[in-house]
């Protein structure tokens, strides 16, 4: 999961993530590291050195396969913005006793569903951060 240590308050995540672009880099970055491309994998096949297009998602020389950095995340297919599954991390993680769904509905401005979805995926992240 992204590190959210190094902010210290709610507007600073959300000056930090403006865009869905600077979300996405912080994925690319988490995910394979620092903007190589040699090091992206295939989520298809585990093929290594894909390579960037100019659209800003990938292609796999191996099995021909475009992918996003979304795939195989949390983030796929999802309609949420990636400015508000961030803020909501920032927020889950922030809060020492938890938070309600009903509390992150009100503070991104998304459903009680929506906020629900969104704090399980994101606990399952905490789940599997905490075994490694």
């Amino acid at each position: 999961m992204i590190d959210f240590s190094n902010f210290d308050n709610l507007f600073s995540v959300s000056e930090y993530f403006n865009n869905d672009e600077t979300c996405k880099a912080a994925i690319i970055e988490h995910r394979w590291g620092i903007g190589s491309n040699q090091d992206v994998v295939c989520p298809y096949c585990g093929h290594h050195h894909c390579n960037r297009r100019r659209d800003g998602r990938f292609c796999c020389p191996h099995c021909n396969h475009n992918f996003s950095c979304l795939v195989g995340t949390i983030f796929e297919n999802t309609k949420i913005t990636l400015r508000k599954w961030f803020i909501a991390m920032y927020l889950i993680s922030c809060h020492k006793k938890g938070i309600s769904s009903v509390q992150l509905a009100t503070d991104i401005h998304v459903t009680q569903k929506t906020a629900w979805f969104i704090l399980h995926k994101v606990r399952t992240l905490f789940s599997q951060s905490n075994v490694l």
